[in-house]
């Protein structure tokens, strides 16, 4: 078993731990990205540090992990990737901005680069669940 303490809402820190992790395992062959925050405000009343942690951890962190890791699928000519986004990124939420441009910035990524590594055998995929109590 393998251990990293990722920051997602850090990218430097993130980014240090990916180019660890896929050095070390060039055979990871599925990524499920299942992390989100909220930090919820009215628009008017969000300060920046709210709106650029969430965007951050649920949005830029899925970008940084998949560049990094994508190489090694596209060698292997094989991969699947998972987001998970949320209804809310298609409805919108009121005290949600951050959140819901977040999750529905994630559809439009992961779109796009299933549209791109299609023809490599590498299966991309979003979910867009409504609530669930955790």
């Amino acid at each position: 078993h393998y251990y990293y303490k990722v920051d997602l809402s850090d990218d430097k820190n993130l980014q240090y731990n990916l180019d660890i992790i896929s050095k070390e395992h060039k055979d990871i062959s599925i990524i499920v990205n299942n992390a989100g925050t909220t930090q919820d405000n009215l628009i008017f009343r969000m300060k920046d540090d709210q709106w650029s942690k969430v965007i951050q951890t649920n949005l830029n962190s899925n970008y940084q992990i998949i560049k990094t890791l994508l190489p090694n699928m596209l060698s292997k000519r094989y991969g699947k990737i998972i987001g998970i986004s949320s209804i809310v990124g298609s409805t919108g939420n009121p005290g949600q901005a951050n959140y819901v441009a977040s999750k529905s910035g994630l559809v439009g990524l992961y779109k796009s680069i299933a549209l791109e590594v299609a023809k490599r055998n590498i299966n991309v995929n979003i979910i867009s669940p409504g609530f669930i109590s955790t």
